[in-house]
């Protein structure tokens, strides 16, 4: 008699997001730290604010977008939102922790002038919004102590996990594709 061989199927719990998520969290800190220093080199920090932000959040978007594709391919092209959620999350969080950390680093140790010129920018920002020059004054104040100070870097990390979950939620929503039923 014939051996029928019942195909496997990998359900979520089978397959951990880790991986997919720790690779893809070191690829996106990678990609923006390099990024960050070629805008430096540039003054696209200063010059171009607007480019600078676009292509941040592209790199961010495309990161996400690789990270779910990846893992649903893991798991035989089905994802649920929790889980494409969960790995975007997560690496988005590994990456903001790593290019937090190092953001700190370059801008106290490797490229002091760096901070000097964030401020400035500030500054001029401030004041073409019309705000009286003291409260400019203190909001630098306040700015540059939380960019000497080791404590910015959880209050970066705070902000990118906010920022983390609203992509991971949109991304997820986009992606998400639930396995059928029957299978």
């Amino acid at each position: 008699m014939e051996d029928l061989k019942i195909p496997t199927v990998i359900h979520e719990s089978d397959v951990s997001f880790f991986p997919t998520a720790l690779r893809w969290g070191l690829i996106s800190a990678g990609v923006s730290i390099a990024y960050a220093l070629i805008a430096n080199l540039l003054g696209l920090t200063t010059s171009q604010v607007t480019l600078n932000t676009l292509i941040s959040f592209a790199i961010v978007g495309i990161i996400a977008y690789m990270c779910i594709k990846n893992h649903k391919e893991e798991l035989e092209g089905f994802i649920s939102f929790g889980r494409a959620f969960l790995v975007v999350f997560v690496a988005l969080l590994i990456s903001g922790a790593i290019s937090s950390i190092f953001n700190f680093v370059y801008m106290n140790y490797i490229d002091p002038s760096s901070m000097d010129q964030i401020l400035e920018m500030t500054q001029n920002l401030y004041a073409k919004m019309g705000l009286p020059e003291d409260q400019i004054e203190m909001a630098l104040e306040e700015a540059k102590k939380g960019m000497e100070n080791p404590i910015g870097i959880l209050w970066g990390f705070i902000a990118v996990g906010v920022i983390a979950a609203i992509v991971a939620v949109i991304m997820a929503a986009i992606m998400k594709e639930e396995r059928p039923a029957s299978i």
